[in-house]
């Protein structure tokens, strides 16, 4: 019922947007997994990132989810390794159809050296209850990234993801800036 109501709060609702530093963020959110990364000497690099505007505690749960999900999907075979990159870009290299009027955006990607997942479940991904491990990476519901997908979708963004198995996954999020 709990995630229900995550997945409701991202897609219904009309909140107002407030600058939001995403560097005190994820500051906040890798503080609250401390021991976790401690504990599995991970290894986290960030690019200074911008400020933006949006729901602060939508985004809080976009992050925490995608940093959660690299921790979950940690190779067993060796330490995590999360980058955090940023840059901008002109809105004629989106993704996607320009929903927004903003000429340029943020580009913020997540590349950690995990599991992975096969090339071509990088859309199946984002889908509700979509989960592509099996034993003992399958702890989630599949409701996650759906969730993300949706948030970034009500900033007018992008989410799109990579991966390859055995190498790791990239999830990169477009937002206008």
């Amino acid at each position: 019922r709990v995630l229900f109501r995550s997945y409701s709060k991202a897609t219904i609702g009309i909140h107002a947007f407030e600058p939001i530093d995403l560097n005190e963020l994820v500051e906040e959110i890798l503080f609250l997994h401390k021991d976790l990364l401690d504990e599995r000497q991970a290894k986290v690099e960030k690019d200074h990132l911008p400020v933006t505007k949006g729901i602060p505690f939508q985004f809080r749960q976009l992050l925490d989810n995608l940093i959660g999900n690299a921790m979950k999907y940690q190779h067993p075979e060796r330490r995590l390794n999360l980058q955090i990159r940023t840059q901008k870009i002109d809105a004629d290299h989106l993704p996607g159809p320009v929903t927004s009027a903003a000429m340029h955006y943020h580009k913020l990607s997540f590349i950690d050296n995990g599991i992975g997942f096969e090339p071509r479940y990088s859309d199946k991904i984002f889908d509700l209850f979509q989960r592509l491990h099996d034993g003992a990476f399958s702890s989630g519901t599949g409701i996650g990234l759906a969730i993300c997908k949706k948030i970034v979708e009500n900033h007018g963004g992008w989410l799109k993801a990579s991966g390859e198995v055995g190498v790791g996954a990239r999830f990169d999020i477009f937002l206008p800036e």
